[in-house]
């Protein structure tokens, strides 16, 4: 799904933003946990992300989005928040 793979390329973004103690507890939350992080870790997407004129990508992963029918910033960075955790809590 070309979706998921523009937002698998944000992955190496998010990572940084996480010590390994922070990742740690992280990747341990469940789902219904996100919302501590969702606050910060969304204002931070929105601004290095999803935001038009400072993408790296050129906003192919916001397109992506709108494509898709998600139009409002604050649900895709919702998404990209839980298919993170999914990505780090199931990786060996």
């Amino acid at each position: 799904m070309k979706i998921y793979k523009e937002i698998e390329k944000s992955f190496p973004k998010l990572e940084k933003l996480f010590n390994d103690v922070q990742m740690a507890e992280f990747k341990s939350l469940r789902l219904s946990d996100l919302n501590n992080y969702r606050s910060d870790m969304s204002v931070w997407i929105i601004e290095n992300l999803l935001d038009k004129k400072k993408a790296t990508d050129g906003g192919a992963l916001r397109r992506c989005f709108v494509e898709n029918g998600i139009k409002r910033v604050d649900s895709m960075a919702s998404v990209i928040i839980n298919l993170y955790h999914f990505h780090v809590s199931n990786r060996g």
